[in-house]
């Protein structure tokens, strides 16, 4: 029979609770208040935020005024960790807490500690306070949270206790009444303070088992119309938001440290609370808005669209549109397309009445002349780039193809160019063989294909180098084979894998070996027949 149990405190820990219990029970030794306290006397790691098994004596004493279930929601950090859980682990984890099963690490996914040591926290503000009201001080559960630096309460620095929090190093029982001495208090930065309200908001607020919560997609949704978001919402510019974090983040020493954190938390693949905590107080989001994460009715890229079709149907051209929201021409042009929003008429690009083009033809013809004559020796591209009646000339281009080509411009050839060519064909001859040779796989590798660029790229050449240098190339296209014979040798090397495996010769395991599409493999059906014999094509072919 247990000697003495109390009521527990707000906001304590069960650790702190059964120290306070074996403290004042006058137990000879903690193996004797573990059989008391424990269904299991043999358990020897104490857990410090969230629930032993305890004996039905402690549960049917602590729920004389409440249900189990919210005593645990008020007692342990079960909270903070499963709130943003998928639906299925989130109910798992809980019933699993409700019936004190263990193994809480894995259970709600919680990140471990691996580069520093933790301790017991306590705020001296809360200390005081506590002891005047009480007599004594407890653990409180909110400062175990590790990531946590200050107090919500008081604003004041929290500091480590001697104990360390580690479940797999107790050793003991250790109430806060006997360990704190020092009750110095020093103030936390603002930035720390906004953190702790967050975690306190977080760690005190029921969570529903049956919310579906999406934090990461919640995360992206708020980051429209800033520069971490792409205009349509598709690309997240990763890069600038981490920089912008650790910039923000600077005076801080835990929490994200790596771009892929951040990648991870936003793409789903990662939940760690605090984590979400510092992207969205990073983004401003209020902390109701991020533990309910409601995503808005329309999706980034939906309310990009809706836009441009507002602004396509008050007579903005699309050129416009494109260049005041920093997107394609293109782009505008699909929207436009896919909702039905009828095309901008606008007369630097396009006219149905036949006597103002060709009055227009015949302005711009004189355009186009005297701008080619401008910049001699220059192509289309530079010209357009270079010159202020860039529109002009793409329209002439468009609606007077055949005599543009006439008066196409053709950049010369840079002197410089074609000895730089022609160096790099005499030095790179005499070796050709060689890197052809060598690039070649070996005896059971894949096969490779010899082509002009896979071998510009092996012979450490720029760009389409190997294409001008014409005494070698003539040597690669001697080699070279085509698409369907390279694709015959393939599955020739594949089937002699998969014999050696011992494995079935089926068209998955080609596949797997090959990346041969079904559409491929089927078009070019009656060559591989010819090359591999109707047998092998039979028992590999897609079904």
């Amino acid at each position: 029979m247990i000697l003495y149990l109390s009521e527990i405190y707000e906001d304590e820990t069960m650790f702190s609770y059964l120290s306070r219990a074996y403290e004042k029970g006058g137990y000879i030794s903690q193996i004797q208040a573990l059989g008391e306290f424990l269904k299991n006397p043999n358990e020897r790691r104490l857990e410090f935020v969230f629930c032993n098994n305890l004996s039905t004596e402690i549960i049917d004493y602590l729920t004389k005024n409440c249900k189990w279930e919210t005593f645990l929601r008020n007692h342990t950090l079960c909270n903070y960790y499963g709130r943003y859980l998928k639906i299925a682990k989130r109910r798992e984890a809980m019933q699993a807490l409700t019936l004190l099963k263990g193994n809480y690490v894995n259970l709600f996914s919680i990140t471990p500690i691996r580069d520093r040591t933790e301790y017991l926290k306590y705020c001296p503000m809360c200390v005081k306070e506590h002891r005047e009201k009480y007599g004594e001080t407890y653990w409180n559960r909110i400062h175990q949270v590790p990531e946590i630096k200050v107090c919500p309460k008081h604003k004041c620095r929290l500091f480590n206790s001697t104990v360390i929090y580690d479940r797999h190093k107790v050793s003991g029982f250790v109430t806060a009444e006997s360990e704190i001495t020092n009750l110095e208090s020093e103030k936390g930065t603002e930035l720390e303070s906004k953190l702790a309200e967050y975690i306190e908001a977080m760690v005190r607020t029921p969570v529903k088992i049956y919310a579906n919560l999406q934090p990461g997609e919640f995360l992206v949704s708020q980051m429209n119309n800033t520069p971490y978001l792409s205009n349509r919402g598709q690309v997240i510019n990763i890069t600038i938001l981490y920089e912008k974090m650790m910039e923000f983040y600077e005076s801080l020493d835990n929490g994200i440290s790596m771009k892929w954190q951040i990648s991870k938390v936003l793409h789903g693949e990662r939940i760690n609370p605090y984590e979400i905590i510092q992207i969205g107080v990073f983004l401003g989001i209020p902390v109701k808005e991020l533990m309910e994460c409601r995503l808005p009715f329309k999706k980034p890229e939906e309310d990009f669209d809706d836009r441009v079709i507002e602004m396509l149907r008050s007579d903005i051209s699309a050129y416009q549109i494109s260049r005041d929201l920093g997107v394609s021409n293109a782009l505008i042009n699909l929207i436009r397309s896919k909702h039905g929003v009828p095309n901008y008429k606008d007369d630097r690009y396009v006219t149905n009445k036949r006597n103002n083009k060709e009055q227009k033809v015949t302005e711009l013809r004189k355009i186009w002349i005297k701008t080619m004559a401008q910049y001699p020796g220059y192509t289309y591209t530079q010209i357009c780039n270079m010159s202020e009646y860039k529109s002009e000339l793409h329209w002439l281009r468009r609606n007077d193809y055949e005599w543009t080509e006439r008066f196409y411009p053709k950049a010369k050839e840079s002197r410089v160019k074609i000895e730089r060519i022609k160096k790099l064909d005499n030095e790179y001859y005499p070796k050709m063989e060689t890197i052809i040779s060598e690039y070649r796989e070996k005896d059971g590798e894949m096969p490779k294909r010899i082509t002009l660029g896979a071998i510009n790229r092996a012979a450490g050449l720029n760009n389409r180098d190997l294409y001008n240098m014409k005494k070698c190339r003539k040597i690669v296209e001697k080699y070279e084979e085509t698409q369907e014979g390279f694709w015959a040798r393939k599955i020739f090397w594949a089937i002699s894998i998969i014999e050696k495996e011992g494995k079935a010769l089926t068209w998955n395991h080609i596949h797997k070996k090959t990346h041969i599409s079904a559409s491929n493999f089927q078009a070019h059906d009656k060559y591989f027949r010819e090359k591999l014999g109707d047998e092998v094509i039979d028992a590999i072919s897609p079904r």
